[in-house]
């Protein structure tokens, strides 16, 4: 085919310029603050297609006017959520929804050329997540104003952020953009990783990335540039499609040679997946027991260890053992697994804050080993031996990463071992004050990490700080460098803890859709085993909560300018689809007297 001019196209929405092996893309849709509707999306999908297919373009840049409202400000929601579904999925219902920001994602990710955004404008929604997270690389203008405000206008992540944002900037902080909904500039902590460079001015930036780009097409190769990016998004996949062995001990080996072996010979990459051939698997049945006969009285549940309040939608749960350092013993384990499952079910209950007295010598200390480990296991798994065995840790882990309410650690005193893992990683956001003394001292006891730490913490902060903390055992406090994305806020004395998580708690009590965060918490948690997986299940979750009572006040509020005002809840409200993953049972199947 005859290369293109893309100066013909007939977009209406963007001007495209093509300057040497560089592709500029301008968002020209100023009067309507950069809003996003299918109109662009047509643009911007059929620009994507047709540059990955010209040799003659090596970086593809996107931006906007510097003079424009914004660079994107969301989906235009003018008309309500309507106007993001077509008339055929319409027709089909929920199943067949595929979100139009996840379209986008798709296109932009999948490019083979280098990919730049170059932000210099506020952003949210859509504008945050197809507008900029499939993207290479990111450039962005300091006095930006950024969110992620989905959980707020009740309805759940789209555009395949649940799969990218964690990956390109860690769980944690992921938790505290998407769930949180707050807005943030380029420079916070919770984000600044996200972008390879920032600016104080809106003018700055596009020269930059232009000056980047113009490196990038001068000094690397085509073909090295597209089979590393698939390297990066595909390796695991590749290497199953070419029969190479997956164990670990061959992975680099394997990968580099098989790679230098195709970019030699130019043999074609591995064919990519249609989202419209794809089922994703149908859930076993689980029973939630989600009907309460009766609102629980948290006070009169007979806790031994923990102090239980409910204010409001706020759920505090205090842990009451200050004598015993708050070790983890005692009835500590089943009075918060019950809490938690209990919680779990209560309509009332919006957001879970776990916390200690700031007086307490720790946050929690750990296990209580004065007796040795003998007190960890039970009789019954002893029979079966060690298969039989299921750490009392991971049990109240998984119970609090399953509670489909947001949860939040407000870490006010020192901790280790358990106190590390079970009482804080599985929890949504942490808070912490900066003189604790935190460490994860398991391979200085002996023992292996538990509570589904080494699950969570490369998760939340990345396997090389994981790394760090995990295999040296070393005592670190909440600012160092290996540690500190674990927390969302970091407090300079014990007693600022509890209000500053109670303060955020509020706002998202207030602000937030019940449904549209259990929904999110799902996709994060569950995202599908690839990029086309979770396209498919967070089209359906959108489109589910859009149609919701939440979703159109959340749509009528955010134009008429005024805060929400949400009631749905999850025993009345959601889907039979919801959950949508395959659990896993882990009881102890006894098999002995």
């Amino acid at each position: 085919m005859s290369t293109p001019d893309y100066s013909k196209q007939g977009y209406k929405d963007i001007i495209v310029t093509l300057e040497g092996p560089v592709l500029t893309i301008l968002i020209n849709r100023a009067k309507k603050r950069n809003t996003f509707d299918r109109t662009l999306l047509n643009d911007l999908m059929r620009v994507f297609n047709l540059s990955d297919k010209d040799d003659r373009v090596r970086v593809v840049i996107m931006t906007a006017e510097p003079t424009a409202p914004a660079f994107c400000s969301g989906a235009d929601i003018s008309g309500g959520w309507d106007g993001l579904w077509t008339a055929e999925e319409e027709k089909e219902g929920e199943h067949a929804a595929r979100d139009i920001g996840g379209q986008l994602s798709m296109v932009v990710y999948n490019s083979r050329k280098i990919t730049i955004a170059a932000v210099n404008g506020h952003a949210a929604g859509v504008g945050m997540t197809a507008m900029q997270l499939p993207f290479d690389f990111r450039f962005a203008w300091e006095g930006a104003k950024l969110s992620f405000s989905f959980v707020r206008r009740a309805i759940s992540p789209e555009a395949l952020s649940t799969y990218l944002l964690p990956r390109l900037i860690g769980l944690s902080r992921a938790n505290s953009l998407l769930l949180g909904g707050m807005t943030v500039s380029p420079t916070s902590p919770l984000i600044k990783d996200l972008y390879h460079a920032t600016f104080p001015t809106r003018e700055a930036v596009y020269p930059a990335a232009k000056t980047f780009a113009e490196e990038l097409a001068s000094n690397t190769s085509q073909l090295g540039n597209a089979y590393t990016k698939g390297l990066i998004q595909h390796a695991v996949l590749l290497m199953a499609r070419r029969g190479l062995p997956l164990s670990e001990k061959d992975v680099c080996r394997n990968l580099t040679q098989h790679c230098r072996k195709i970019l030699l010979r130019g043999t074609p990459g591995p064919g990519r997946r249609n989202i419209t051939e794809i089922t994703p698997q149908t859930p076993q049945p689980f029973n939630l027991h989600i009907v309460l006969m009766a609102a629980p009285d948290y006070s009169k549940q007979g806790y031994k260890d923990i102090i239980v309040t409910l204010e409001g939608s706020i759920l505090t749960i205090l842990i009451n053992r200050a004598k015993q350092r708050n070790t983890f013993a005692g009835t500590l384990w089943h009075d918060l697994v019950q809490v938690f499952e209990l919680s779990d079910k209560d309509d009332r209950v919006r957001v879970i804050i776990m916390t200690a007295e700031p007086t307490a010598p720790a946050y929690c200390s750990g296990a209580d080993i004065s007796g040795g480990w003998g007190s960890l296991w039970k009789p019954d798994e002893e029979k079966e031996g060690e298969h039989g065995h299921r750490d009392s840790g991971g049990q109240l882990s998984l119970a609090i990463y399953n509670n489909r309410k947001i949860t939040i650690a407000a870490v006010n005193g020192h901790a280790a071992g358990v106190g590390m893992t079970a009482m804080q990683l599985p929890f949504d956001i942490r808070f912490a004050w900066e003189g604790a003394k935190f460490s994860f001292p398991f391979v200085r006891r002996g023992i292996a990490p538990e509570a589904a730490s080494s699950y969570l913490l490369p998760r939340l902060i990345g396997v090389s700080r994981a790394n760090s903390l995990l295999l040296t055992g070393v005592t670190v406090s909440p600012t160092s460098p290996l540690i500190r994305d674990l927390y969302h806020e970091i407090l300079p004395s014990r007693e600022a803890v509890y209000p500053a998580a109670r303060a955020l708690a509020e706002d998202l009590a207030a602000n937030t859709s019940q449904l549209a965060v259990a929904y999110s918490k799902g996709l994060i948690q569950h995202p599908g085993d690839s990029i086309e997986e979770n396209h498919i299940h967070d089209s359906r979750a959108i489109k589910l909560l859009a149609g919701s009572p939440d979703g159109a006040e959340g749509a009528l509020a955010f134009r008429e300018r005024r805060l929400p005002k949400f009631h749905a809840t999850l025993s009345k409200d959601s889907s039979p689809w919801f959950p949508w993953w395959r659990r896993l049972d882990i009881r102890t199947r006894l098999t002995k007297l």
